[in-house]
């Protein structure tokens, strides 16, 4: 199953504990490595993450989790990474054409098997993206 970890901002609240926010970390663990971590024993096995702000240090940092997890991990850039989510959601639409999990590095959870096997049954819809005039626009199913 494919993830997409959302890692693009800047983490105001969490400044005071260092400067990119995906990487402070929980009790010597960095918080995207225990997203990911979560997300693998909950079945996802390809990670696609959008990275902004201090990305290049995240992207490094994720280059040799990959390595150490074995696990594929596909950095996705970002240039407008102070916007909303969403933006960094859309930057991924070349990658994800099927049903993905959708995770933020910066919040803790524990993802199970059960909750994305149900979700698993759910009808499959596509990607439109709507235009609004002065407005990035968004994205739903339908």
């Amino acid at each position: 199953m494919k993830c997409l970890i959302i890692a693009a901002g800047k983490g105001h609240r969490l400044r005071s504990k260092g400067d990119s926010k995906p990487l402070v970390p929980l009790f010597g663990i960095p918080l995207i490595e225990r997203v990911i971590r979560c997300a693998l024993k909950a079945g996802a096995d390809d990670f696609f993450v959008v990275t902004g702000y201090q990305g290049e240090g995240v992207r490094v940092f994720l280059d040799r989790l990959a390595e150490r997890l074995g696990i594929g991990i596909t950095p996705i850039v970002n240039e407008d990474w102070e916007k909303e989510n969403g933006l960094s959601v859309l930057k991924a639409r070349d990658f994800l054409s099927e049903p993905f999990l959708l995770l933020m590095a910066d919040h803790l959870s524990e993802v199970g098997r059960a909750a994305i096997s149900r979700w698993g049954n759910y009808p499959r819809r596509g990607w439109k993206q709507e235009q609004s005039p002065g407005r990035l626009g968004g994205c739903h199913t339908g």
